[in-house]
């Protein structure tokens, strides 16, 4: 398929993807091996925050369908804040990389004792388990700013959050 056809654009736009992959036929038809596969990113495309590597986030214009709509019995504890309460669809569900979710109702981000407030309780929470391991089930709340830490970045991003009430 021709580079940029239309085509590829509306199966890239329509699947969600951050970017989706795609051949390069250098001209040559029925000659495959000189086509070209060109990576894409298969983070799923969200409002309220995408993955982009090595350690960003971003925002979409539109948001996958695949967010929120895997198996409810999976686990999805590692997926960042806002994560909607179920696991995402694809490669990074239940990952730190997985997209997050617009269904906010609980958890904020930063309500790490999920009383639907972000407030010193939550500061102590992570006070409490600074430089703790944050793969532990007891700790994973602490680590709120997505730095795979529990640190004193994790205090001032829930400092700049205090006082937000679930909706």
């Amino acid at each position: 398929m021709p580079v940029g056809s239309a085509a590829t654009s509306e199966r890239a736009e329509s699947s969600l993807f951050a970017a989706e992959g795609w051949w390069e036929d250098p001209g040559t038809p029925g000659i495959y091996r000189d086509d070209i596969w060109h990576d894409g990113n298969y983070h799923l495309k969200s409002q309220c925050g995408r993955f982009v590597p090595p350690n960003n986030w971003d925002t979409d214009s539109a948001t996958s369908p695949c967010i929120d709509a895997g198996d409810p019995t999976s686990e999805y504890i590692n997926e960042q804040q806002p994560n909607g309460g179920r696991i995402n669809i694809g490669r990074y569900g239940n990952t730190r990389e997985a997209s997050s979710s617009t269904n906010i109702t609980w958890p904020i981000a930063g309500d790490c004792n999920g009383d639907c407030h972000t407030n010193v309780l939550d500061l102590i929470y992570i006070r409490n388990r600074l430089n703790s391991d944050p793969t532990k089930v007891e700790n994973r709340k602490a680590e709120v700013n997505g730095d795979a830490k529990i640190n004193i970045l994790d205090l001032i991003y829930v400092r700049t959050r205090l006082n937000l009430i679930c909706r």
